[in-house]
């Protein structure tokens, strides 16, 4: 169940058919109900927990802020040591990645390039 505020912009809410544990705002007049994604309700809640002034005495802490922001940086570390790992198990298992393939398929182009260039040179010879 949320807590906090249990309306936002003076409408009521009402759990929403479309999403599980979602809520949605509905409009009396036309008793039109708009969903709210989950982007909405994480954007509500950062805005609620920013105001409240024990959050900002966190922020003021210079320890607090060093700690998040290394978890920021958590993910992007994550997604580059795994495409590390996994570059040097396909290297392990002597295959080729969809970098090396790519490269692989440039090349191929090319050279189709230059043969149909010296064909081209060699019919207009004879």
């Amino acid at each position: 169940m949320l807590r906090g505020r249990p309306e936002i912009f003076g409408l009521p809410r009402v759990p929403s058919p479309l999403m599980s544990g979602a809520y949605s705002l509905e409009i009396s007049k036309n008793r039109k109900v708009i969903p709210m994604g989950i982007r909405e309700e994480m954007m509500k809640r950062g805005m609620q927990v920013m105001s409240d002034p024990r959050v900002g005495k966190l922020m003021q802490n210079p320890q607090f802020m060093k700690l998040l922001m290394a978890l920021m940086q958590v993910p992007g570390k994550v997604n580059s040591f795994t495409n590390e790992q996994a570059k040097l198990l396909a290297t392990a298992l002597r295959l080729a990645t969809a970098e090396e393939h790519k490269e692989l398929e440039r090349r191929v182009k090319k050279l189709e390039r230059e043969l149909a260039k010296h064909a081209d040179s060699g019919a207009n010879r004879r």
